[in-house]
């Protein structure tokens, strides 16, 4: 009993309490790692799981004079009304968490099997019912806030729009080739495009805006929240920051190829985008793992 198992209890804040949910499952804050604060929440559940045993044996006058002592030191409560009371808290949680998690169907995880006599829990059972709640794969599912629909729909019109600019610009190009003998027919051509480079130059500005308002936003999430951004999310924000990379190289593609022109302002901004969009994308809390 020495070598740990129920060093849980003593806290700054008192002792645990073995049917308190925050008490047991809680990480605590001051474990900085995730490998320390899985550990931590691992051996509470554990150490509540032995302690209706561990008391069973004080009172049927079963553990070795040490471990008698060991426990009236430390003024461990061994009496059958906690044991019960703990007996029933996590055997409660187990039935319910398994139940609340698709493709968990052991009978491991009902009351019957997980309780003995009501006052200790069965370990084998209690393991095979963690096993197969833990072998449950979790639904890949994104947040909304970070897979919303609208910015799902912005980057899908910003590719349209861009490879419809290229199209109009290359169709454009060739009726002004086949008319080029006549004058009026050139000139309202050339007035198409004019008029399709403007909104390009403006589009780009626009769309350019939109990915920096993503990326800064991303960047945040991501350095400020990233233990609480879940691995899909990072997929997410990883892949929506494209928008301020392709779309936009493609669109100023067009203005300097096609139409061999483009304002500095433009260019810069494109610049810009560009940098915190790949800073986004390779960002290092981008490849942090739950």
């Amino acid at each position: 009993l020495n070598s740990g198992i129920l060093n849980y209890f003593d806290f700054t804040t008192g002792r645990t309490n073995c049917a308190d949910a925050s008490a047991v499952f809680t990480i605590n804050k001051d474990d900085r790692t995730p490998f320390l604060e899985y550990s931590t929440v691992v051996l509470r559940f554990w150490s509540c799981t032995f302690y209706p045993n561990l008391t069973h044996n004080f009172r049927e006058l079963r553990l070795p004079n040490k471990n008698r002592t060991f426990l009236l030191d430390n003024e461990i409560d061994t009496s059958v009304s906690s044991a019960e009371n703990v007996t029933s808290f996590l055997s409660t949680c187990l039935v319910a968490w398994c139940e609340g998690s698709k493709g968990c169907a052991t009978p491991s995880c009902t009351l019957d099997r997980l309780t003995i006599s009501g006052t200790m829990l069965s370990a084998a059972d209690v393991r095979t019912c963690l096993d197969c709640i833990c072998s449950v794969s979790p639904e890949r599912l994104s947040s909304p806030d970070i897979l919303g629909i609208g910015i799902l729909c912005s980057i899908a019109v910003q590719f349209v729009i861009a490879i419809g600019g290229l199209l109009s610009l290359i169709v454009c190009s060739i009726l002004r080739r086949m008319f080029w003998a006549h004058l009026v027919r050139r000139q309202r051509i050339q007035a198409i495009m004019d008029t399709v480079a403007i909104t390009l130059d403006e589009f780009q500005r626009a769309q350019c805006c939109f990915a920096i308002a993503i990326d800064i936003a991303s960047l945040i999430i991501l350095h400020d929240k990233a233990q609480k951004v879940r691995q899909i999310d990072r997929m997410v924000i990883g892949r929506a920051s494209t928008a301020g990379i392709i779309p936009t190289t493609m669109n100023l593609a067009v203005q300097m190829l096609v139409i061999k022109q483009h304002s500095h302002f433009t260019f810069l901004l494109t610049f810009i985008t560009w940098i915190l969009s790949l800073i986004v994308k390779i960002s290092p809390k981008e490849f942090y793992r739950d």
